[in-house]
């Protein structure tokens, strides 16, 4: 049972319930950071220099400024202070929440996320297949200036509106533009699910049929692997290649999400069912056909893993931007209605390498230009190299009973960039 959790009528804060949430801050960083050496070379100054800018702090936008300022000298990933006025508060919230029940809320979701390195506070960072967001026609770029009028802040603007159509103004490539976005009260976490299969589709170029989803995050249970899988066990099952998608959203993922790239379909033979009525059911549980995976500098956490294990096996080529380089484990932190703290406590490695500040770096680079028509670019570049693959003559297994004309070892065409 999802709660809604209180959100004030405005963002005010106090000097008092600044200097609580950061003494509660200061001690679950003393305690849980993974290294304790950068705490007193990072944290501890840093504290020292910004702890007035923290403690006037007369709203949430401000404190989520300064305390971020100050987490910052942490120099670490899975670092981030969050309000109820910023949409990770609720991800964050509700993916844990798969494990703890109370942690649980509701959001006003709209659907779109605002903001990071290379993006201004105001502006569409990514859009949520099948979300409110898109059904309204919002772009990556797109700058909002207003919600009904007042001045856009983040998630607070739509507190409490679900059901509404609200107007939005914003401006596209220099231009004012207005559109109508309607929120709707859901879980956060099972949205990036539900959007996970609302991107997967199939389409054909040139005589070819192509299949297509966006991996939105991971975690949180069954609920993100079991979207992938169904969809590549039915949906995708018979396309010639697939555009993995693992730009932006969330982490969370495991390599286990790579289970249905990697398996030998000798090991996995189909299972046939046949009914009274004489149709048939056709169970696929792999999937050996050509993959190109799309990466960006929004592909984060978990989800740098997968490109990782892709890159490295040859299983897929990569296209797009280097990865953000965010691979440390973090843990959530619960400050109250209006506030957590997402902190790292473990330091990793894969395969015997730190990709923490480092990242995986793409096969074939092409930057989005921070606006739709670099995504798009990305994605044409993608379709032309999954093309180029699936044209590569390939030895067809020995497994009488496979509907796949895929390599002996399932992955080989991919490794030849």
């Amino acid at each position: 049972m999802l709660t809604k959790p209180t959100i004030p009528v405005d963002l005010a804060t106090t000097r008092k319930e600044n200097e609580i949430l950061l003494d509660k801050v200061d001690l679950f960083v003393r305690k849980n950071f993974y290294d304790p050496e950068l705490v007193k070379t990072g944290w501890i100054p840093a504290l020292k220099t910004n702890r007035e800018e923290i403690l006037r702090s007369k709203n949430l936008v401000e404190l989520f400024k300064s305390m971020n300022k100050t987490m910052a000298a942490l120099k670490s990933s899975h670092c981030e202070f969050a309000t109820c006025n910023d949409e990770i508060f609720y991800f964050l919230r509700d993916l844990f929440g798969q494990f703890n029940p109370q942690l649980r809320v509701a959001i006003d979701y709209v659907g779109f996320v605002t903001g990071a390195p290379r993006f201004a506070d105001n502006q569409v960072r990514y859009v949520l297949d099948g979300s409110p967001a898109e059904t309204a026609g919002l772009e990556v770029g797109d700058e909002i200036k207003s919600v009904e009028g007042q001045p856009y802040v983040g998630q607070h603007n739509f507190a409490g509106q679900s059901g509404k159509p609200l107007t939005l103004e914003i401006m596209r490539q220099g231009k004012p533009m207005r559109l109508v976005i309607r929120p709707v009260e859901e879980d956060e976490y099972l949205q990036y699910v539900h959007a996970i299969k609302a991107s997967a589709r199939t389409f054909n170029v040139n005589g070819h049929t192509l299949g297509y989803i966006h991996n939105w995050c991971g975690g949180g249970g069954p609920g993100a692997h079991d979207a992938m899988e169904d969809a590549l066990a039915h949906k995708l099952a018979d396309t010639e290649g697939l555009i993995l998608d693992l730009r932006d959203g969330y982490g969370g993922n495991s390599l286990s999400e790579l289970d249905f790239f990697y398996r030998n379909p000798a090991g996995y033979p189909n299972f046939v069912s046949h009914g009274r009525d004489g149709k048939t059911h056709t169970d696929i549980m792999y999937f050996d056909k050509p993959i190109v995976a799309i990466i960006n500098d929004g592909a984060r956490s978990g989800k740098e893993l997968l490109a990782f294990s892709l890159k490295r096996s040859g299983r897929a080529v990569l296209v797009g931007q280097n990865t953000a380089g965010f691979v440390l484990a973090g843990k959530y932190f619960d400050l109250g209605e209006r506030a957590a703290l997402y902190l790292a406590v473990f330091d990793c490695t894969i395969g015997g390498v730190r990709l923490e500040g480092k990242g995986v770096a793409p096969d074939i680079e092409v930057d989005d230009h921070c606006c739709q028509s670099g995504k798009n670019e990305q994605l044409k570049r993608a379709t032309d190299k999954l093309l180029e693959l699936v044209n590569k003559p390939r030895k067809t297994p020995d497994t009488p009973d496979t509907k796949s004309s895929g390599s002996e070892t399932g992955f080989n065409q991919a490794s030849d960039r």
